[in-house]
């Protein structure tokens, strides 16, 4: 069996929206949650990184970093 794991580069000021329900994930999309004034609206668009071992992944983050922005 192969091992894969899917590794997305979200910045903290994003997780705590999406920790404190301000905001939600759909999919790879981060969105304005419902009942806030710009529900709906997007926030970033996430871009996985599914490798097949931890240090092909960091490459990957390493060399991609702007694209996660």
């Amino acid at each position: 069996m192969i091992e894969t794991f899917m590794n997305l580069n979200i910045p903290q000021e994003v997780l705590t929206g999406l920790i404190t329900r301000q905001y939600s994930l759909h999919g790879g999309v981060i969105r304005w949650a419902a009942g806030t004034e710009q529900a709906g609206q997007i926030i970033r668009h996430l871009v996985p990184a599914i490798e097949t071992n931890e240090q092909t992944a960091l490459e990957y983050i390493e060399k991609n970093k702007e694209a996660s922005l």
